[in-house]
């Protein structure tokens, strides 16, 4: 994997007013938030990209490390197969993870991924 360079806000003001405040991209906004929470949580992130596909973060504490992907909903078939792809992809035994808005099709998948609502997850 080879790591990308992207940066986040520590405050998603700054992003809005940077954007003049338009709310298109929501999903980088959510991004935003998932990455500040774990470094608040004592995590190093990083951007991981594989030959055919990115996953939104790669965290690290100790030796613990998960992959996580960010996604607003994934209620369409078509964007439910493009988030699991990346993490399908994967062949260690790390912990993968989905966190996404949506109540639906929440739990763990065939592959041990385990989909979980963001705001839940916030709040744990």
């Amino acid at each position: 994997m080879r790591p990308q360079r992207k940066y986040y806000p520590v405050d998603n003001g700054f992003r809005n007013l940077a954007h003049g405040f338009d709310g298109s991209d929501q999903g980088a906004q959510l991004e935003g938030i998932v990455y500040m929470e774990l470094r608040r949580r004592g995590y190093s992130v990083s951007i991981g990209m594989l030959p055919d596909g990115e996953i939104d973060f790669v965290a690290r504490r100790g030796s613990e490390k998960m992959y996580i992907q960010v996604t607003l909903n994934m209620t369409d078939e078509n964007t439910r197969a493009r988030e699991l792809a990346p993490l399908q992809k994967l062949n260690d035994a790390f912990s993968r993870m989905v966190l996404t808005l949506d109540h639906f099709g929440l739990g763990v998948t065939d592959e041990g991924i385990t989909i979980r609502n963001v705001v839940d997850w916030l709040l744990k």
